[in-house]
């Protein structure tokens, strides 16, 4: 394959991505303060651009079914793992990917 080519290519498959990110944690690393995490999460749900009114009917779908109204919200659901696992499971056929990195800010070093 030409260099240019893909050059070119690889130009339009990133231009048409979308990402949504959020994060979970703060930057204390006092781990002997009240409310200080020992873990930095950050995940992106990422999909092609095409496929987002697709994605939006389908997450859409899903919440009207099991939170009928407001937002999808972990806490909504509590401790039934059973339920968690059915909602994950539709939520998994929209045409989108799942990108996490955590941090276990305990295994940290240096100063800065």
């Amino acid at each position: 394959m030409d260099y240019e080519y893909a050059l070119a290519r690889n130009r339009n498959y990133m231009s048409e991505q979308l990402a949504f990110l959020d994060e979970w944690a703060n930057n204390g690393l006092n781990f002997a303060s009240k409310g200080v995490s020992t873990h930095f999460i950050v995940t992106a749900l990422t999909l092609p651009k095409s496929s987002l009114t697709e994605a939006e009917a389908q997450i859409e779908q899903v919440r009207s079914k099991y939170f009928q109204s407001g937002a999808m919200k972990s806490s909504k659901v509590g401790n039934n793992d059973a339920r968690r696992q059915l909602i994950l499971n539709e939520l998994l056929k929209a045409p989108f990917q799942i990108l996490a990195i955590i941090v276990d800010k305990r295994l940290l070093v240096g100063e800065g």
